[in-house]
């Protein structure tokens, strides 16, 4: 049988090339590391996709002058909370960088459009917005062709050269298991060069198919197999429905260390020589990741240990809150009287301070036996107390439907 199993630091000398477009999942920490250990000091000229851009991976290319052109939808931190980072920042005003910002959905759309080998896909997304007038060389207006006489948005197809993406698990050809949501498959089908995988585990074609409607990348797309466990920390892995594996959480010290390094030019290229340049690979990584910080992760990426630390910490609500928390509280409200009169059946609640309020609506309805769908982490989930981030493992397994961008977004 053939095999696609190679060594990481093969695969991206094998597949990536200078200027090349990229795509880049959220997950795909320990590629994206080696990329920039291979490409560190030249001019690599790389265009990269990605939808969430807050990271220490992605950041660092744009930081070591590797990232020409940046297609994304969110360049924001997203822990310790959502905020401008400096290296975008940095790189923009210094003009080393072009930016081209669109939706969730419509970015989504356009890779869908390049897997399916079509020219455009039609989107109500951005339309009458300042992203359609910023992105006119992909994206434009026309009246329905069948005299509906509304007017589609076409956003034009995106095809990446290549593809990195982290997964749970792939056989040996390159049939590929990923975490919940699968966010980024569509990305991955569009890859002109195919997809790099890392995985965290090596499992037999029977596992496939034992586990085939969990499979979200065909081997047939797959140009090589990289087994690295914890491939996506920082990032988290969510192993709903997957028992067989054990999920890990976000790290948030290492996130907040990264962007208080992210400040200083010279703190930051200090950081990656730590973390990044002096680690070979990822064992070396892990190693200085440390043992007990890795089983924290894993035991906090437990959602039943989530959901049932409900115990308030010492001293809560013992101060005066502040402006924020009021707005949100005042927000949450009037949400919740809005959501009664327009007899609302779905929220969208993201990040920030508007997620927040969202949640706490939520649950303001919920006391008063108001049924509504929240829409974010999924289709149905329940906000899990005491922890913001939106992606947890905890909302994620609450959700009474997991998919990706097209039935969240669309």
């Amino acid at each position: 049988m053939n095999t696609k199993v190679m060594n990481l630091g093969e695969a991206i000398d094998r597949y990536v090339k200078p200027g090349m477009t990229i795509h880049m999942g959220l997950e795909a920490g320990a590629a994206a590391r080696e990329v920039a250990r291979q490409f560190w000091g030249t001019d690599a000229g790389f265009t990269l996709i990605m939808n969430m851009v807050g990271g220490h991976h992605a950041l660092s290319l744009i930081h070591g002058g590797l990232v020409r052109k940046l297609i994304f939808t969110n360049c924001s931190d997203i822990y310790p909370r959502p905020l401008p980072n400096p290296v975008v920042q940095r790189a923009f005003k210094g003009k080393t960088i072009e930016l081209e910002n669109w939706s969730l959905l419509s970015l989504t759309q356009a890779l869908m459009a390049g897997a399916l080998k079509l020219p455009f896909m039609p989107t109500r997304s951005i339309v009458g917005s300042d992203m359609a007038n910023d992105n006119k060389q992909a994206f434009m207006v026309i009246e329905d062709a069948f005299g509906s006489g509304d007017r589609i948005g076409l956003v034009k197809a995106l095809c990446p050269d290549v593809s990195l993406m982290h997964g749970w698990a792939a056989d040996p050809l390159g049939n590929v298991i990923l975490a919940a949501p699968a966010r980024d498959a569509w990305a991955a089908k569009a890859s002109k060069g195919g997809v790099i995988v890392t995985v965290e585990r090596l499992v037999t074609e029977d596992f496939i198919r034992s586990h085939s409607l969990l499979v979200k990348i065909p081997g047939s797309l797959v140009n090589a197999v990289c087994v690295v466990p914890l491939g996506a920390h920082p990032q988290s892995m969510n192993s709903h429905n997957l028992s067989e594996f054990e999920g890990y959480e976000l790290d948030h010290e290492f996130l907040k260390d990264f962007r208080e390094a992210c400040e200083d030019p010279s703190r930051l290229d200090k950081w990656i020589n730590e973390w990044i340049l002096d680690c070979r690979d990822q064992k070396a990584y892990l190693d200085k990741v440390g043992g007990s910080r890795i089983c924290e992760l894993k035991n906090r990426a437990n959602p039943s240990s989530q959901r049932n630390n409900e115990t308030k910490p010492e001293g809560f609500m013992d101060y005066e809150p502040s402006t924020a928390e009021y707005a949100i509280i005042a927000g949450a409200r009037k949400i919740k009287e809005i959501v009664i009169k327009k007899q609302y059946k779905t929220m969208f609640a993201g990040i920030g301070l508007s997620g927040l309020a969202g949640w706490c609506a939520y649950h303001l309805l919920k006391e008063e036996d108001y049924h509504i769908d929240l829409l974010a982490a999924g289709i149905g989930y329940e906000p899990c107390p005491g922890d913001p981030l939106l992606i947890s493992s905890a909302n994620i397994a609450t959700s009474k439907m997991i998919s990706d961008c097209l039935d969240v977004h669309g």
